[in-house]
């Protein structure tokens, strides 16, 4: 089961009825059906290119990931063949979302900026501004036009939303909530999703073992709800980087250190 513990980011493809995923450990980019069964390797990768975020674009056919290693994003049809480069990136690439109604593909990077280019490539613009904060991930939401991302480092973690063009960023649920008294028990926010129906965000919290989840807009800033117990797996280290602005760098006190 070592795919299980390298699998590092997963995206479902609902009209073929699969699940793909990127083992970041062997290079390999797999996928199943939706209940687990007839798990297949799709792509196998070269040495060290380190796959990472993963997305799907059903209409097109086409699958798209982030290389850590090389940095690169790149796209695939869903079976693996017509491998192509999108674009290079600046920076090791982490997360990936795609925004199919205006063809673009976003990332976040290792210094924690987002940027988006065109699906074959182009231009590559800047969304969000470095921060030297982890970034892991990045939903782009359709519905209401918005990105969201989880961010964190040492001393805070926050969930934030912007357009997506990048302007009218602000936080939607915030470790150090300063603007109040309130301590959110809320380290180190990983995989998002977002449900545009409901109006709730979800995230997974690596340090917690929880999926949390939250109000979608940002005028929501005071209460977060487990959606889900506590589960097991291996904690990762936080990152370190500066605060948002106004932020007190406050660990929330019922925390123990991570491992």
């Amino acid at each position: 089961l070592c795919f299980v513990v390298f699998a590092h980011d997963l995206a479902q493809g609902l009209e073929t009825g699969k699940m793909y995923w990127t083992d970041t450990g062997a290079n390999v980019i797999r996928r199943a059906n939706l209940d687990g069964s007839s798990m297949e390797d799709v792509l196998f990768l070269d040495n060290m290119t380190n796959p990472r975020g993963l997305a799907i674009g059903e209409d097109e056919g086409k699958m798209y990931w982030a290389e850590r290693g090389t940095r690169r994003i790149m796209k695939a049809n869903l079976n693996g063949s017509h491998m192509e480069l999108v674009t290079n990136t600046y920076r090791a690439p982490e997360g990936v979302a795609l925004d199919k109604d205006g063809g673009d593909v976003y990332w976040t990077d290792s210094e924690g900026r987002i940027q988006r280019a065109g699906v074959d490539g182009g231009l590559v613009e800047g969304i969000v501004k470095p921060s030297y904060t982890r970034r892991p991930n990045l939903v782009v939401d359709a519905h209401s036009g918005k990105l969201y991302w989880p961010c964190f480092n040492r001393d805070i973690a926050t969930v934030w939303s912007a357009n997506l063009d990048g302007s009218n960023q602000a936080w939607l649920v915030t470790s150090d909530d300063y603007l109040s008294d309130t301590v959110h028990e809320f380290w180190e926010p990983q995989g998002l999703a977002v449900d545009s129906v409901g109006g709730k965000v979800y995230w997974s919290d690596e340090t917690l073992h929880e999926i949390q989840k939250g109000e979608q807009h940002a005028e929501w800033r005071r209460r977060q709800d487990r959606a889900v117990e506590p589960g097991r797996f291996e904690l990762g280290g936080p990152c370190r980087g500066p605060l948002p602005p106004g932020a007190t760098g406050h660990r929330p006190h019922t925390l123990a250190e991570p491992m």
